[in-house]
């Protein structure tokens, strides 16, 4: 599964609760490994309880394990930052370069995604 995370995404508490309910309401109860791409965020900020439910919340049974993209310095930070003080449940790791991310996984590139228009509104709004 991947995560296109558009530019001021809005990483609320609820928000995120919400985008976690309706994606595995889509995807039902399939262990899925989990690409996130965050280079495209120019907002870097996401509140340290959001941070935690990233980390920790009844949807990562379903996370066999997750590779973050991401780019720059404060990108980088806050990532280190997630890893080391955050420590997620979920093996994660993060990556500059997508084939290494995509490598890391062991996924199939060759899939069909949804495309935007095929997502619950909620999803894409920042």
């Amino acid at each position: 599964m991947t995560f296109i995370c558009k530019p001021d995404v809005d990483f609320s508490l609820d928000k995120l609760k919400e985008n976690y309910a309706l994606t595995y309401n889509l995807i039902g109860p399939e262990k899925v490994k989990v690409l996130i791409d965050i280079r495209g965020l120019t907002y870097n900020y996401i509140p340290k309880e959001s941070l935690q439910y990233v980390s920790d919340n009844p949807y990562l049974v379903y996370h066999e394990r997750v590779a973050i993209i991401l780019s720059g310095l404060g990108q980088r930070l806050l990532g280190n930052f997630y890893l080391s003080a955050i420590k997620p449940i979920v093996p994660t790791k993060l990556f500059t370069k997508e084939e290494a991310a995509i490598s890391w996984l062991g996924i199939n590139t060759t899939y069909t995604s949804l495309t935007p228009s095929q997502l619950p509104e909620t999803i894409l709004a920042p």
